[in-house]
């Protein structure tokens, strides 16, 4: 009855925001393991994303996002739920601690759009974003996108996942419902080997060798088993020729990922839906490449944390805006609501709507926070500083100024004072995020499920299980 209400409702009243009387559909991209500044619209030299560029130049652009996490399960739930880590519980699977699932006390996006009406759709690429409670809400989950280790087969490829996203389109229309798709993929994790090798290895000029350039040079005996230390052994990275190989072949798998977005696109045109669409582009967290002498993606560094946030409003809205003020991807959910005017149903998140910020007014929401998923460091983006207490090669505290985007300079020693007010802050920020955990989950994430063998293999060959 809710549902049909707003629906009724929405015929005659126009969705904040959005400008339009009739439900918009809504997308949502998550390409998983993606940095900002390895697109051309944030500024990368080399050219790994036209059709994103082209997307972005009809967007509101926001420069400076920052992720929860730097790891894919709490970033992306973080994202579904608005809020913090140590608030839902979530993390990655790991053979160090027992399987967990959000508390059913918690709303997600997902259930959300489908109390309000729409018909909720995700295709993805499974392993940390399969079960602890990702596929609640969902009319239709499948993890039908093919993996970076893998080569594509009739069960995982591109081409199936595309007839699914038309297909979805066409039932929530057969079904009188606006629709509301998640599409996700590890197309940029590594290994950095998969997808068509002219794509991949696109910007590989010049190739070391002995170092992979194929799936092929990592298969052996033990499977996939030990596939991030073939992938990886060969290396010396602080040799500049060898870490140039493994980033060139990073933004091979950024181009490939770019390509994918351009056919996902032509498929929502040719079905009518693009234009009428709020279409919101990010990712859960980027990737080291030795900035701070280590590689993947774990600690709190801008590396890690800084990921695209690109939103195409209906109808191009907007487009062509530039946000530079710092936001946070726990402000996607309530974007979303705010801007199909249901921002009054929303539940306790942390996050806060955008929209006035894209509208050049207004200011962002609270100073952005990220979390380490094993002991809950913390790194908060504060007015002129960046701050964190996030143990990394000997060193327990960094202060950067805003300004070094490359986080060269660690000030925490020359600017004790300085040092001493962020410390504080983080505490005070921390023991809010506690506090709210309290409220809301007091008993924690729920015990998770036995793994399934498809998630497991997927997991396996992502590098998180044996």
């Amino acid at each position: 009855m809710r549902a049909a209400r707003w629906l009724l409702a929405a015929a005659a009243v126009s969705a904040a925001g959005c400008g339009r009387e009739a439900p918009a559909p809504v997308v949502l991209v998550s390409v998983d393991t993606l940095r900002a500044d390895h697109l051309g619209c944030y500024g990368y030299e080399r050219p790994t994303s036209p059709a994103l560029d082209r997307f972005a130049a009809e967007s509101v652009l926001f420069a400076d996002a920052v992720a929860p996490a730097p790891t894919t399960a709490p970033s992306h739930m973080s994202i579904f739920t608005s809020l913090y880590p140590p608030v839902h519980g979530v993390r990655n699977y790991s053979p160090d601690w027992p399987t967990a699932a959000l508390s059913e006390r918690l709303a997600t996006l997902p259930e959300f759009m489908r109390d309000h009406g729409y018909f909720t759709a995700a295709l993805t690429g499974g392993g940390n974003v399969a079960g602890q409670g990702f596929e609640r809400g969902f009319d239709f989950y499948r993890s039908w996108f093919p993996g970076p280790d893998e080569e594509e087969s009739r069960a995982r490829s591109v081409a199936r996942v595309l007839d699914a996203v038309r297909r979805c389109v066409r039932r929530s229309r057969e079904e009188g419902k606006p629709l509301f798709l998640f599409l996700h993929h590890y197309l940029c994790h590594d290994p950095y080997l998969g997808g068509p090798p002219g794509i991949r290895r696109r910007f590989l000029t010049d190739p070391v060798p002995g170092l992979p350039v194929s799936l092929a040079d990592l298969r052996g005996d033990a499977g996939w088993a030990d596939m991030r230390e073939r992938f990886f052994g060969p290396a010396d990275l602080e040799r500049p020729d060898h870490l140039a190989h493994y980033v060139a072949l990073y933004d091979g798998g950024v181009l490939y990922s770019d390509a994918v977005f351009a056919r996902i696109r032509r498929v929502l045109e040719e079905e009518g839906v693009y234009d009428k669409a709020l279409i919101v582009f990010t990712s859960d967290h980027g990737e080291e490449f030795m900035e701070h002498r280590g590689i993947l993606h774990e600690m709190l560094f801008r590396e890690t944390l800084h990921v695209p946030l690109i939103v195409r409003f209906p109808g191009g809205e907007r487009g062509g805006r530039t946000v530079s003020a710092p936001v946070r991807t726990l402000d996607i959910f309530p974007t979303i609501a705010a801007c199909l005017g249901l921002e009054g149903d929303l539940p306790s998140v942390q996050g806060a709507s955008l929209l006035e910020v894209a509208d050049g007014g207004g200011a962002p929401g609270e100073a952005p926070l990220s979390f380490t998923p094993w002991d809950e460091s913390l790194r908060i983006v504060d007015g002129e500083y960046v701050y964190g207490n996030h143990w990394s090669h000997g060193t327990g505290e960094w202060l950067f100024a805003r300004d070094d985007l490359a986080e060269s300079r660690n000030l925490a020693g020359e600017l004790p004072r300085v040092a001493a007010a962020e410390r504080l802050r983080a505490l005070a920020a921390a023991e809010n995020v506690r506090s709210l955990k309290e409220r809301l989950a007091p008993e924690g994430p729920k015990p998770g499920a036995p793994l399934a063998p498809a998630v497991r293999e997927r997991l396996r060959a992502l590098g998180y299980l044996r």
